[in-house]
């Protein structure tokens, strides 16, 4: 269940985890999984948090967690976004 004042949270736990993980040079990639998990938790838009789970599934080099996470979005307007993490996860 979704607590008061969440909306608020996950903006800022979103800009958060975007400036922690994805602008450092060695980021902890476990810990991104979690903080992406929690924001799933928390969040209306699960196809954003499932895209964000398949990537860094991707940079932990989990190709099937990875798709397994591309198989939940459902919203067919992150198709093309789909796709290029999908041909990522192959070569892996």
């Amino acid at each position: 269940m979704k607590r008061a004042g969440s909306h608020r949270w996950i903006s800022n736990t979103l800009a958060l985890t975007r400036k922690r993980f994805y602008g450092m040079p060695n980021p902890d990639w476990k810990e991104a999984q979690v903080a992406w998990q929690h924001y799933l938790e928390l969040s209306m838009n699960r196809n954003f948090a499932y895209l964000q789970l398949a990537r860094v599934s991707l940079k932990r080099h989990k190709k099937a967690e990875a798709l397994s996470f591309l198989d939940k979005v459902s919203d067919s307007s992150y198709s093309e976004v789909i796709e290029k993490l999908r041909k990522q996860a192959e070569a892996l």
